[in-house]
């Protein structure tokens, strides 16, 4: 059976909180990790992010430029067109 450690904390006015030394190390949070905050009724769950991967914009965008840039290469260096036949438009 998992451990289960309880401790109180104080939230700064500020609205900070400090997660306790030993709960971190068991739980292997290191600083600059992303933390996920997720509110139940009247409780609030904190979970390491890196188990719940959701993808931003920026890391979608970050993956289909690359694949685009290859397309559009491949594309311009194609010469399947016939002389009269307009080629397609590419989206960028």
């Amino acid at each position: 059976m998992d451990k289960i450690l309880v401790k109180t904390i104080t939230v700064s006015s500020k609205g900070q909180i400090a997660i306790p030394k030993e709960m971190r190390e068991e739980s292997n949070i290191r600083t600059g990790d992303t933390l996920l905050l997720t509110r139940r009724a009247d409780e609030i769950v904190i979970s390491k992010a890196a188990r719940f991967y959701i993808p931003t914009i920026t890391d979608i965008r970050s993956k289909a430029v690359p694949i685009l840039k290859r397309y559009k290469t491949r594309r311009s260096h194609c010469s399947a067109h016939s002389p009269d036949q307009k080629p397609m438009q590419t989206v960028t």
